[in-house]
């Protein structure tokens, strides 16, 4: 079977990101954030994931971002 990537992009997504990582758990292998340096609890929300990668970059647009991070994805996505 295939493995799959989900890979989301944020920005101070705090009250928003656990409900996105619970709904990608049941089908991605791999969950990989590309976060725009967050300054609330983002990061630290989705470290206490185990199947949750997370990296930062500058954002430089919402398409560039998504664009960087499907790049950073280790499964089909």
């Amino acid at each position: 079977m295939k493995k799959l990537s989900a890979a989301i992009i944020t920005f101070n997504e705090e009250s928003n990101i656990r409900a996105c990582i619970e709904s990608c758990l049941p089908v991605a292998d791999e969950i990989l954030i590309l976060d725009s340096h967050s300054t609330d609890g983002t990061e630290a929300i989705a470290k206490s994931y185990d199947r949750v990668r997370f990296e930062k970059r500058d954002f430089d647009g919402h398409i560039e971002q998504k664009n960087a991070a499907i790049e950073r994805c280790s499964h089909e996505w």
